[in-house]
C-alpha cells in the first residue's frame, strides 16, 4: 500500500517534504506496476484453463530412462546389452499385455478380434507367450477365454509346435484343448506336414476322444500348402474314414482356390471309382450351397452311378429353402432309385415348414408307386401338429408295410396325446389290424425332453 503524505506534520522543511512526496510518488509507481504483473499473469492462467486443450501446443514425449539406455544402445556398435535387452523385452511384455486388454475392453465383438489377432501377431513370441495365456485366461466367459486360447495356440504353434500342442492337450485339455491342438497341427504342417502327421498319429485318441481328429487336422494344413503332394499321399493312405474325409476336405480345397470347371475336370480325373464318388459328395455340398440351380443342372447330366444319395439330398435341401418348385421338377426328372427318394424327403421336410398346401397338391400330382414312400412319411410326420388327422391318412397311403405301421403308430399316438376321443374315433372307423389299433390308442408317457436345473455343488 503506498504511504500518503500527511499535510498537518509541522516538523518538516519544505526540502523535506518535496523528496518525501517524490519519493511516495516512485514507490507507489513502483509497486502500482508489480501489482499490474501480478494481475495479469493471474488472469492469463484463467484464460488458458479455459482453452480448449487440444489447442494447447503438445510437448513431445520425452524417452524414460530405459527407453533412452536402448535407443542409445541399439546405437552403439557392440548391439544391445543384455541387460538392457531383458528391459526391452520387459517393456514389449508389458505393451503386449496392455494392447490384449485394450482388445478385450472394445465394445465392438469385430473389431476386438481384430485388436487380438493383430496383437498377437506383432508381439507374441516365446518370451511373451506366458504372458499372452496369463491375460486370456483373465476372460470371465469361458466360451470366449477358450476361442481366444485356441487362436493364441494356433498362432504358438508357428514357432514351438511342441510346446503349443503340449499346453493345448495337457493344460486345457478336454475339447477346448481338442479343438486348440487342432489348429495348431494344421498351422504346423503348413511348413512340416510330414512332423505334423507323425505327432498327430502317436498322440491321436490318446484321451479317448475322435473329436476334432488330428490326422485330419494335419491334412488339411498340408493340403492348404500343398494340394498336389496331399493328394498324393492320400492315394496311399487304406480305405477308411480317415481317407474318406481326407478326399472331402481336399475336394472343397481344390473347389475354394479353383474354379468350377477345373475342379469338375479333377474331379472327374479321379481314377478310384470310391474316392472320385466321395469326392462328388463333397462338391455336391459346397456347390449346392453356393448354387443349388446350377449344381442340379451338372448333376442332371451324369450317369446314375455318379448321383450319390448324398449328393441329391444335400442339393435338395438346400435348393428347397429358397425355390422348392423348381427343386421338386429337378428331383422328378432323375432316375428312380435312392438319391431321388431321400431327395424327395428333403424336400417336403422344407416346403411343408413354409407351405403345407402347396407341398401336399405336389405330392398328389406324383404317380403313386413306392418311390413316393420316404416323402409321404417325411409330410405326415411335419404335419401332425397342425392337421393330425390329415396327417394320418398320409401316413395311411405309405407302400411299404413296416415303414406305413411305424408312421401309423408313432402320428396316431401323437394325435391320441392330443385329442383322445376324436383319435379314437379314426382308428375305430378304419381296416387297421387290432395290433396297430391298440397301439394307436395306448400310448406310452411322453417323454420329458426338459432338462431340470440341478445345483452343483462347490468344486464339482
Amino acid at each position: 500500500m503506498c504511504i500518503i503524505w500527511n499535510p498537518f506534520r509541522s516538523d518538516l522543511s519544505i526540502d523535506s517534504i518535496a523528496f518525501g512526496i517524490k519519493f511516495r510518488l516512485g514507490a507507489c509507481w513502483v509497486l502500482s506496476l508489480a501489482l499490474a504483473v501480478t494481475v495479469g499473469v493471474v488472469i492469463g492462467f484463467a484464460i488458458r484453463s479455459d482453452t480448449d486443450i487440444d489447442t494447447v501446443p503438445q510437448v513431445e514425449h520425452t524417452p524414460g530412462v530405459v527407453e533412452r539406455r536402448i535407443i542409445e544402445a541399439e546405437a552403439a556398435p557392440g548391439g544391445v546389452p543384455e541387460a538392457v535387452s531383458g528391459q526391452k523385452e520387459e517393456a514389449g511384455r508389458v505393451d503386449f499385455r496392455e494392447a490384449l486388454r485394450k482388445a478385450f475392453r472394445h465394445s465392438d465383438t469385430t473389431q476386438s478380434w481384430i485388436e487380438y489377432y493383430v496383437a498377437l501377431d506383432k508381439w507374441l513370441n516365446a518370451d511373451t507367450v506366458h504372458a499372452a495365456i496369463a491375460e486370456t485366461q483373465t476372460l470371465r466367459s469361458e466360451s470366449e477365454r477358450n476361442q481366444r486360447l485356441a487362436v493364441l495356440i494356433e498362432r504358438w504353434a508357428r514357432f514351438d509346435p511342441h510346446a503349443a500342442l503340449d499346453y493345448a492337450m495337457n493344460d486345457i485339455g478336454g475339447r477346448p484343448g481338442r479343438k486348440a491342438a487342432f489348429l495348431a497341427v494344421r498351422e504346423w504342417a503348413t511348413k512340416d506336414p510330414v512332423a505334423a502327421l507323425a505327432w498327430s498319429k502317436e498322440h491321436e485318441g490318446e484321451d479317448g476322444t475322435s473329436y476334432m481328429n488330428l490326422e485330419r487336422g494335419a491334412l488339411i494344413g498340408w493340403m492348404e500348402e500343398d494340394q498336389d503332394a496331399a493328394w498324393r499321399y492320400l492315394q496311399t493312405l487304406e480305405t477308411g474314414d480317415t481317407r474318406e474325409t481326407a478326399v472331402q476336405d481336399l475336394t472343397r480345397e481344390y473347389y475354394a482356390g479353383s474354379s468350377m470347371d477345373d475342379t469338375i475336370a479333377w474331379v472327374q480325373s479321379i481314377a478310384d471309382d470310391e474316392m472320385r464318388g466321395q469326392a462328388l459328395e463333397a462338391l455336391a455340398n459346397r456347390w449346392a450351397h453356393d448354387l443349388p440351380e446350377k449344381a442340379a443342372a451338372w448333376f442332371a447330366t451324369l450317369t446314375d452311378s455318379a448321383l450319390t444319395k448324398d449328393a441329391v439330398t444335400d442339393i435338395a435341401r438346400t435348393w428347397a429353402k429358397d425355390d422348392p418348385e423348381s427343386t421338386a421338377e429337378w428331383l422328378v426328372g432323375l432316375p428312380e432309385g435312392p438319391g431321388q427318394s431321400e431327395g424327395m424327403q428333403r424336400l417336403v421336410r422344407e416346403w411343408v415348414k413354409n407351405d403345407p398346401n402347396a407341398a401336399g397338391e405336389w405330392l398328389n400330382t406324383l404317380p403313386d408307386n413306392k418311390s413316393l414312400d420316404l416323402a409321404l412319411d417325411a409330410f405326415a410326420r411335419e404335419a401332425v401338429e397342425d392337421d393330425p388327422e390329415s396327417a394320418i391318412t398320409w401316413a395311411d397311403s405309405i407302400h411299404e408295410e413296416e415303414r406305413r405301421s411305424r408312421s401309423l403308430i408313432d402320428i396316431g399316438q401323437e394325435w391320441y396325446r392330443e385329442d383322445p376321443q376324436a383319435a379314437s374315433r379314426w382308428v375305430l372307423q378304419q381296416n387297421l389290424p387290432d395290433h396297430l389299433k391298440t397301439a394307436i390308442m395306448n400310448p406310452p408317457p411322453k417323454e420329458d425332453t426338459s432338462r431340470a436345473w440341478v445345483p452343483r455343488t462347490p468344486g464339482e
